[in-house]
């Protein structure tokens, strides 16, 4: 079964999945690549109500890198 697209394109069921299980691989490693990271750093994003310019820092870090992952793991698909 293939899905039809405004561009004109067609996309099975598998290659959807594919694509966004690959998605989701490359933006969770990546957050969780600087999630490690940051930890090792001293900045700690996990603590519940951390309001702290180094926690504020450490997650807005921590999707930055999770969109880059996003872009590397797109790239390499």
């Amino acid at each position: 079964m293939a899905i039809k697209y405004k561009d004109g394109s067609d996309k099975t069921v598998k290659q959807l999945l594919r694509e966004g299980l690959t998605d989701f691989i490359g933006f969770a490693g990546g957050a969780f690549l600087c999630y490690w990271l940051g930890t090792l750093l001293g900045f700690n994003m996990a603590v519940a109500g951390n309001s702290s310019n180094a926690g504020i820092i450490g997650v807005v870090v921590m999707l930055i890198a999770g969109g880059l992952g996003l872009k590397v793991a797109r790239h390499l698909r």
